[in-house]
């Protein structure tokens, strides 16, 4: 059966001109903890004021999991830190009694991660890190709009920090949080503003709008906000670190319905949940709790198929990421559990740009590829960012 579908489901958000001049719906603050907080432009630029924040010296060790991001390493690679990884089980879930055997009278500070939008348990952790007198340092970036027994996540943490475009249509954005007063806010020092943040900030935009016209009209080439895309990332890399979030991500998050954004990640994953049988193809997750706001639909893939199964979806215009292929830092042969995940691991779009029509057609188009069956391809073939 010819099966046609007329936007990408994944890829980077877009941003259309109306969401500039949307009304103010200020529900920001209702969906963050009550703690003194610092807009920074990225997660990265966070990281860097926290680092800094915690005045760590040489021979300062930070522990971190061993399932996560590359780029999570810079920060403490350019202020010269040593970190060591702790064992993350096969739901993601950490190994707490592994934390406890790799803390040593050098070891500062914990960091954690909240894969996909789900809760570490993080009320242990804080205990653990209190014993020891640890800074407990919470990554929320994949799980900023969760909330778990009455707390918002980074809630508990002696720090925390996000990235608010895993989450939403900005250009720029992270909120630090500061949850204990053993860190004097007066010490965080901004770098001066630079025309490399700002070109940084005119390439999102012009990516974001372009692919908006792109998905609306088709006028605009695809590869141009690829283009621009693949520019400010690397611009990412070069504006002097820790800048302030723009003035105009903070007017759209103004603007922003967090309420409808919870509600619909969170209809779209159960869906997928409710209808998924696929034996190649499994859920990470089997459940989705109360309060749970997930950033994708993340599935371990059988056979070593998983950049197959990943070829095919692009196929079909739906453009799944890999959260994510790990650093060569983390030893292949002590994090064995950690490097298959990764291995495995694809996470299905499921954000509020999508509705469960668009479910219903990721779950046919699962269905056929791991059938083996063929079908007339409809849309590009090329990666999304």
């Amino acid at each position: 059966m010819k099966e046609s579908l007329k936007r990408e489901i994944g890829g980077e958000f877009h941003l259309p001109l109306s969401y500039l001049f949307k009304k103010r719906l200020n529900q920001f603050n209702s969906f963050i903890p009550n703690s003194p907080g610092f807009l920074t432009s990225s997660g990265r630029d966070s990281l860097r004021l926290i680092i800094r924040s915690l005045n760590l010296t040489d021979g300062d060790e930070v522990l971190l999991p061993s399932y996560l991001c590359g780029d999570l390493l810079i920060p403490f690679k350019e202020e010269s830190l040593t970190f060591t990884f702790y064992k993350i089980n096969a739901d993601l879930s950490v190994d707490i009694d592994d934390i406890r055997k790799r803390i040593t009278k050098e070891t500062k500070v914990l960091l954690v991660i909240h894969y996909f939008g789900y809760p570490q348990l993080i009320e242990e952790l804080r205990k653990l890190s209190e014993e020891h007198s640890l800074y407990l340092i919470e990554d929320t970036v994949q799980s900023f709009l969760t909330r778990c027994d009455g707390q918002f996540s980074g809630s508990v943490g002696d720090l925390s920090f996000n990235s608010f475009r895993k989450f939403l249509p900005v250009l720029d954005g992270s909120l630090l949080l500061i949850n204990t007063e053993n860190i004097n806010s007066n010490n965080l020092k901004w770098a001066n503003p630079s025309l490399t943040h700002l070109l940084y900030l005119c390439l999102r935009y012009l990516g974001m709008s372009s692919k908006n016209l792109y998905l609306k009209t088709r006028i605009v080439p695809k590869p141009l906000f690829l283009w621009f895309f693949a520019l400010s990332d690397k611009a990412l890399n070069k504006y002097p670190k820790p800048a302030k979030m723009s003035n105009s991500s903070k007017s759209l998050l103004c603007r922003l319905d967090f309420g409808d954004i919870i509600l619909k990640r969170r209809a779209n994953f159960q869906y997928l949940l409710d209808n998924w049988h696929s034996d190649m193809v499994q859920p990470l997750f089997h459940e989705l709790p109360a309060g749970v706001c997930p950033l994708g639909f993340p599935v371990l893939v059988n056979d070593n198929k998983r950049d197959h199964i990943r070829h095919e979806l692009i196929k079909r215009r739906i453009y799944p990421p890999v959260h994510w292929n790990l650093p060569p830092d983390i030893d292949k042969e002590e994090f064995k559990t950690s490097w298959e995940v990764s291995r495995a691991i694809l996470t299905i779009p499921i954000d509020q740009r999508y509705n469960l029509t668009d479910m219903e057609y990721i779950l046919r188009q699962i269905e056929v590829i791991v059938n083996w069956n063929t079908v007339p391809i409809v849309g590009s073939c090329g990666l999304a960012h």
